[in-house]
């Protein structure tokens, strides 16, 4: 499968996988992705009665992390993927102060200086305008306001034939269509490295707090802060 740029297409990709996309992580990851989000939101030390937005949001999962213990007065998911929304709206379906929006990340319906943190997980790498989006990102979030990104890193290279080994070996053991993770295997060395995601954020007005690897490096989390 050839390494998809064109946004409708990831966005049929994603919508083809959405019903699947949180047991086929659990099964890919062994569960690791779990731990990892969950330190990654308790690493970002969310004070009460906050506003936050997860973009890139997906079936919730970020969001789920965050409401464990935290008391944020509203939480805003945002996803391009109406099939991962759906997924979304039915797991908080009785949270009143979590809402759902259909939107690119480029283009955020959002006020200037509105929320006071920001997170994206295993998304950023998916979005095809990002320095419009970074600078979405930078208009919305209120100064000094916190940026959180999670994704995969740039491990050495043994671990990386380790990494694609165990998700080939799985994606064949389980799964007939494999092609969408394939997607994502390809995706992932095509990515930004930690050290050039930090430049260009920091290019884009934000400056580095905290940096962790995860997994020898696999998964690196950085936290910025809006500087300007």
């Amino acid at each position: 499968m050839k390494y998809i740029k064109n946004e409708v297409k990831i966005k049929e990709l994603f919508n083809k996988i959405a019903i699947n996309y949180d047991n086929n992580n659990n099964i890919i990851s062994f569960g690791l992705h779990n731990f990892i989000k969950k330190n990654a939101i308790k690493r970002l030390k969310i004070r009460q009665n906050t506003l936050i937005l997860d973009i890139c949001t997906g079936t919730g999962d970020i969001i789920n992390y965050i409401l464990n213990n935290n008391q944020p007065r509203k939480v805003i998911g945002v996803d391009f993927s109406s099939e991962m929304l759906k997924l979304a709206r039915k797991r908080f379906k009785n949270k009143k102060y979590v809402k759902f929006i259909n939107s690119n990340a480029n283009n955020l319906p959002f006020c200037n200086n509105t929320f006071d943190y920001i997170t994206i997980s295993f998304g950023f790498r998916n979005i095809k305008h990002k320095i419009k989006t970074l600078k979405e990102i930078n208009r919305i979030l209120k100064l000094n306001g916190k940026l959180m990104h999670l994704d995969f890193g740039k491990s050495n290279k043994f671990m990386n034939i380790i990494f694609e080994f165990i998700v080939n070996f799985i994606l064949k053991i389980f799964y007939k269509k494999s092609s969408p993770y394939k997607y994502l295997l390809k995706s992932r060395k095509d990515f930004y490295s930690p050290d050039e995601l930090i430049k260009l954020f920091k290019n884009k007005g934000f400056s580095l707090e905290k940096r962790v690897d995860y997994l020898f490096g696999i998964i690196s989390l950085q936290i910025y802060k809006k500087s300007s």
